[in-house]
């Protein structure tokens, strides 16, 4: 009975009962049990139970679960919560007058009741007592869990902590360290307390979020490069994370430096199977790059871009072959990983736009689709020439693409003339993608922060397509899902703080309890693949803040002067440009001049006509309509200055940085605010 009974998985859903086993005992569910009803009934089930077989395979269904359930509704009134104890009591004596193994069982079900006691909204002092006098007895009997399937060494004792100590410490809660994640962060430290990193700041002797930050520095990206490079180059293990690492992550900053961050299997596990989940049963124009993985590193990782490693992870799961995958891909496997690879993206759009019955796009962000469409439309002619003609163009110079292009050189001029008569439709372009694809209902790609201009220039196209992104793809992991208009931060991916950006030379940073809606943070990260108190670069607005939701919006980091003051906010600054120039903007950066205090904004139109003056006035009169920009020119900032430059500049140094490093597009954002303008030396000559 211990075997069967030593997991918490005793829900319906995964056994057979025999139907005349239940109507002879007379067994039914306890319609005043409101958590777990059907542990207590499979229990019931247990108890007089003659035989029980353990089927050796997995046998199981599709189990799709209603986010408005009891179990998954985490916020409950006190009322509702306190109603947990009758069951919970019923279902512990019964686990206890049956002999079975309880432990595992007793803290998974504490450790959910007092969760559930803390995220509610009018849970009293009262109620706790009431909480501990209930659950007490039973926490008593708990010890710290063995490892096993459910929990590790540090997991079973951080959530051993955790129950016990709020059910048999006769103390006042600290709401506040409950919403703030400090079991996540325990959990994290105790996790990884012998390591370099934990034995150098002492992880065991740390308790507490404000002990932590008082003993651990917070970090930028420069500080771990160091550390990177011992366990990539040399081999060295354990020094930052007790983790299996599995890969590295990088992107390139505003400052055109490469940002590598570590990725351990989990992580890359997750990474995977929100990818695959959206591949199942479409037929998918995958707008990205891959690289090949190259030589494993020292300690057996490969390093590749975030978007590369969700696609490496997802496929190497499925095998090259694609067996077991319910879906189709518009470029082939051998194409899409292959061993030598350049700049794909001609022959990738070539390969999508041969078949017709694509049902989605999926991309790192919007500005790689927008790059894609300006490919179309630019190249258009060419395109369906060579559809028409059988021809794929190989400009990499690699001979073993040109023999995988070689199966798919086969003449279509049928497609090539339903392309050509979209393309002809330019004064409807809601209409041109789906005469090109009928079938085509959403395009995913990350769509907000930096990527919010191009987002934008593509909503004309996709009145009629769903554009989406459900997950906030990151060097440093999945943090965030995409919920409505916001992302919803995931508690349980790390310990948050946040750095506010009208203080960015500060290291004194606030917990999810402190923040403010509305004002503008850089988020800061600790997480269990060895990231400690990292700055993300990534800059949020909260909008919706408690101890269970935590929503945000996506920010461009604002201009700031020399004095760390906000001149203006980024989305501030690109609507009033855009107001200024109207459908005549095609791109933009702009950058604070340290020497001449001002604003330099350097402007890609689509009419080139026209003087950079009149467009500075212009702008200027708006800007002063802003109370930062306006309290700004009060303190000493001088008048903007406008420099036209050629058009498409900003991608085609997107493009020099991809050939420079050898990197896929989606390691690089487009940088609409650049602190030092000499990183871009194709500028010089407009200064």
């Amino acid at each position: 009975m211990q075997r069967i009974i030593s997991s918490i998985n005793l829900c319906l859903h995964n056994r057979f009962f025999d139907a005349e086993y239940i109507k002879r005992n007379n067994f039914k569910f306890d319609e005043e049990i409101i958590m777990a009803e059907d542990v207590h009934f499979t229990l019931l089930c247990y108890e007089k139970a003659e035989k029980i077989v353990v089927l050796p395979q997995f046998i199981g269904h599709n189990y799709f679960v209603n986010s408005k359930s009891a179990v998954q509704n985490n916020v409950r009134s006190r009322e509702v919560t306190l109603k947990f104890s009758y069951g919970y009591k019923k279902i512990f004596d019964l686990l206890l007058n049956m002999g079975a193994y309880y432990n595992h069982f007793f803290l998974t079900l504490l450790n959910l009741y007092v969760k559930s006691a803390y995220r509610s909204p009018d849970f009293t002092a009262e109620d706790w007592a009431t909480l501990r006098r209930e659950m007490g007895p039973y926490a008593k009997m708990l010890t710290p869990p063995p490892v096993n399937k459910l929990f590790s060494k540090e997991e079973g004792q951080a959530v051993y902590e955790f129950v016990t100590s709020n059910l048999l410490e006769d103390k006042v809660n600290d709401h506040s360290a409950f919403i703030n994640g400090e079991d996540n962060l325990r959990l994290i430290l105790k996790s990884n307390a012998d390591t370099a990193y934990g034995d150098f700041y002492n992880f065991n002797n740390i308790n507490s979020a404000d002990e932590y930050r008082r003993t651990v520095p917070i970090v930028d990206d420069n500080d771990y490069k160091k550390l990177m490079r011992l366990n990539m180059e040399v081999g060295e293990t354990g020094l930052i994370t007790k983790k299996k690492m599995k890969a590295y992550a990088y992107d390139f900053n505003a400052s055109d430096e490469m940002r590598v961050f570590p990725m351990s299997e989990e992580s890359c596990f997750e990474a995977w199977q929100n990818f695959a989940n959206k591949l199942f049963g479409e037929v998918t124009f995958l707008m990205m790059e891959t690289k090949p993985k190259g030589t494993p590193k020292n300690d057996g990782t490969y390093l590749d871009s975030p978007i590369g490693i969700m696609v490496n992870s997802a496929f190497e799961a499925f095998s090259l072959a694609y067996r077991g995958f319910d879906g189709k891909l518009t470029m082939p496997l051998t194409l899409l990983f292959a061993p030598e690879q350049g700049n794909m993206d001609y022959i990738t759009l070539l390969m999508a736009l041969r078949n017709e019955n694509v049902t989605q796009i999926y991309s790192s962000d919007t500005w790689v689709v927008f790059n894609y469409l300006e490919l179309l439309f630019k190249r258009g002619t060419e395109l369906c020439d060579d559809i028409a003609a059988g021809n794929i163009k190989n400009n990499n110079n690699s001979e073993y693409i040109s023999r995988e292009l070689a199966v798919w050189n086969q003449p279509d001029a049928r497609r090539a003339d339903e392309i050509r008569g979209a393309l002809k439709s330019g004064n409807d372009p809601e209409e041109i993608l789906l005469k090109i694809w009928p079938n085509l209902k959403r395009v995913i790609a990350q769509i907000s922060g930096n990527y919010n201009f191009y987002t934008k220039k593509l909503k004309k196209y996709f009145k009629n397509i769903k554009l989406e992104f459900s997950d906030f793809v990151t060097p440093f992991g999945i943090i965030a899902k995409q919920d409505g208009d916001n992302f919803k931060l995931d508690y349980d991916k790390g310990f948050y703080e946040f750095l506010p950006v009208t203080h960015e030379k500060t290291i004194n940073t606030l917990l999810v309890s402190e923040v403010k809606t509305g004002n503008l943070y850089e988020l800061v990260l600790t997480n269990i693949d060895g990231l400690y108190r990292m700055r993300t670069g990534i800059i949020i607005k909260p909008v919706k803040v408690n101890a269970d939701e935590f929503y945000f919006e996506e920010c461009m980091r604002p201009y700031i002067d020399e004095n760390n003051k906000i001149i203006i906010n980024g989305e501030d600054f690109e609507q009033i440009l855009e107001a200024c120039l109207l459908n005549n903007l095609y791109d933009y950066l702009a950058s604070y001049n340290k020497d001449a205090k001002r604003l330099d904004v350097y402007i890609e139109l689509v009419d080139e006509s026209g003087a950079a003056e009149d467009y500075a006035a212009k702008l200027e009169s708006l800007l002063n309509n802003n109370l930062n920009y306006a309290k700004a020119r009060e303190d000493g900032l001088n008048a903007c200055k406008v420099i036209i430059i050629d058009k498409e500049t900003n991608l085609l140094w997107r493009d020099m940085r991809r050939i420079k490093y050898n990197a896929p597009a989606g390691c690089f954002q487009p940088v609409h605010n650049i602190e030092d303008i000499k990183l871009i030396p194709l500028l010089k000559l407009y200064n």
